[in-house]
């Protein structure tokens, strides 16, 4: 029941998780792209290899950029959320000390 109630009120993050599925999306669609520059264009030469590289380079840093700027967001939330709970126990006084 406690995974319905995480699931339901927004407890359980599961963006991380999409997070990494977009991410390897992403380096293969890299990947591909620059195969497709460097094999497609209108003729093989230097140019259009370095060209083709170059779009696998800069798409899979700007994948992992993109990938590890959001988990660094999610991880910052959990621990917050650790902190929270933390704070929350130690100013919770105990039943026979409490007023009143």
């Amino acid at each position: 029941m406690s995974t319905f109630r995480n699931t339901i009120f927004l407890d359980k993050m599961y963006s991380p998780k999409i997070i990494i599925l977009v991410y390897w999306f992403s380096i293969v669609t890299s990947v591909i792209s620059g195969l497709g520059m460097m094999y497609m264009s209108h003729g093989m030469d230097l140019y259009t290899v370095f060209k083709g590289v170059g779009t696998t380079i800069i798409g899979i840093i700007a994948a992992r950029l993109f990938a590890e700027f959001a988990i660094i967001i999610f991880n910052i939330n959990k621990n917050l959320q650790i902190v929270a709970n933390q704070t929350k126990q130690q100013t919770e006084l105990p039943e026979n000390i409490k007023a009143g």
